[in-house]
């Protein structure tokens, strides 16, 4: 398989982190595993200003969970709708979801979110 072009390699499975991929660094050839690739990936964050209106809608652009909600502005009781229903902090939003953020007064929140 040393002179298989990748287009002919067969499709992974599930990963588990373990598997190794090649990389190139220092100009030599190094192997590094999917885990550690995956940890150089930064979650988003999102501040959201709630000023003029107290709620808004946004979409989903990944899959991701919000962890924390941090108040930059005011101290408001925030509430987040997924999909129209309740959201319980730490629990996967799958891509394309339909996130509502509301505040009981006008504020900025910043959303801290894991992937």
């Amino acid at each position: 398989m040393a002179d298989s072009p990748i287009s002919s390699l067969g499709t992974a499975g599930a990963l588990d982190g373990t598997e190794v991929l090649a990389t190139v660094q220092s100009s030599t050839t190094k192997k590094v595993t999917v885990r550690k690739v995956a940890e150089l990936v930064v979650a988003p964050l999102y501040t959201v200003e709630l000023i003029d209106v107290l709620t808004v809608d946004f979409y989903a652009p990944l899959s991701f969970s919000i962890d924390s909600v941090t108040d930059i502005l005011n101290a408001p009781t925030t509430t987040i709708l997924v999909a129209g229903a309740a959201y319980t902090l730490g629990t996967s939003i799958a891509i394309g979801a339909k996130i509502t953020v509301t505040v009981s007064t006008a504020a900025v929140v910043q959303l801290i979110t894991s992937l």
